[in-house]
């Protein structure tokens, strides 16, 4: 009984009220509750905004190469064609091609797009570094000289498009933003 009275009671005994002298242990108890929540819930705000992170940069890279002069000369060779370009040395070789040697390019972002089987490969660097998202371009199935859309990756809303080129994309679609898909 002195243990219970020494461990659970503060060593008074019992009917002797304790004074308070600070904050009690049930305050503590709380205090430390408080804290382990608020280290829960930090834990996961961390894992989120990595992934957020590694999505915004995927975009940021994949934003490059849809506004690149090899996807508007992508868009020209087809307008003027009717058909896609298998390679960049089919955009190159036409007269009008602004597009010359990408790999002498200051831009290091010109330099990781490439065409290749009527798709935009794009050479990822961080966090995703020696993979690749390929941007295929898209027209309306009824209407093939409509506009042309561009898919990153597997399309979500895929329907009603004629896509051309075949998905390389090796980055998880998880990190890839659903607008570009």
């Amino acid at each position: 009984m002195d243990l219970w009275r020494l461990l659970f009671l503060g060593g008074y005994p019992v009917g002797i009220p304790k004074q308070p002298a600070g904050i009690s242990r049930i305050y503590w108890i709380e205090l430390l509750c408080c804290i382990l929540i608020i280290a829960a819930l930090a834990a996961m705000a961390a894992t989120i905004y990595g992934g957020y992170r590694k999505m915004a940069q995927v975009s940021a890279q994949i934003l490059s190469a849809l506004g690149s002069t090899p996807k508007i000369e992508m868009a020209v060779y087809h307008a003027l064609t009717g058909d896609w370009p298998q390679n960049i040395e089919q955009v190159q070789s036409q007269p009008w091609s602004l597009v010359r040697d990408l790999s002498t390019s200051s831009d290091r972002a010109l330099q990781a797009i490439t065409i290749k089987e009527k798709t935009l490969v794009v050479q990822m660097t961080a966090p995703f570094e020696g993979h690749v998202v390929t941007v295929r371009p898209a027209v309306p199935e009824r209407d093939p000289l409509g506009p042309v859309v561009w898919f990153a990756g597997t399309p979500l809303h895929g329907d009603g498009w004629h896509i051309e080129g075949m998905d390389q994309t090796n980055v998880p679609l998880e990190y890839i933003s659903p607008t570009l898909r």
